[in-house]
């Protein structure tokens, strides 16, 4: 149930998150704190848990490569509309990504996967403006790496997660 699961299971990933060097194991909490997504408000005041993003982003400046993708897939997976300007950051390769990773240019796996989490995030959030911010984000990163195949390719697929926008129909029109 949701209390068990942030009483104790999600306490118990960020402790072994926080305190292990072994890469597969960084990598499965990563992805497990992902998927279980952040505390709602009530229960993370009431435990104490800090919020999800913040103990996810200290990844992204791993110097693992699989650990750094996986932090940054899982800011996608997460669903936390908040962390979009970043991973569109870290996907166009700005300055404000490159402080975030490490500094200096960002490495194109880097790139498309901040791509594909651009395409989690809109497929996660309700609101039509995040989406869209989402979906003009992913054209930019296609438009502007029409030599890189793996960006182009991240950024072609990335908005088939996101659902089509619900076009409300006039009363009497017909299709």
């Amino acid at each position: 149930d949701q209390a068990t699961t942030y009483q104790e299971v999600y306490p118990a990933l960020l402790t072994a998150l926080a305190t292990t060097r072994d890469v597969d194991l960084q990598a499965s909490c990563l992805l497990a704190l992902a998927k279980i997504g952040p505390p709602p408000e009530a229960i993370s005041k009431a435990l104490e848990l800090p919020p999800l993003a913040e103990a996810l982003l200290p990844f992204i400046r791993a110097a693992n490569e699989r650990v750094r993708d996986l932090a940054v897939l899982s800011l996608g997976i997460s669903g936390d509309a908040s962390v979009a300007p970043l991973l569109a950051s870290i996907a166009r390769d700005q300055p404000e990504g490159r402080k975030a990773i490490r500094g200096g240019k960002i490495d194109r796996r880097t790139r498309a996967f901040a791509a594909h989490a651009l395409g989690l995030l809109g497929a996660s959030t309700p609101r039509r403006a995040e989406r869209a911010l989402i979906e003009h984000e992913l054209r930019l990163i296609a438009a502007e790496n029409h030599d890189k195949a793996d960006l182009v390719v991240a950024a072609v697929i990335a908005p088939g997660w996101c659902p089509l926008p619900v076009q409300v129909q006039p009363p009497g029109e017909q299709i």
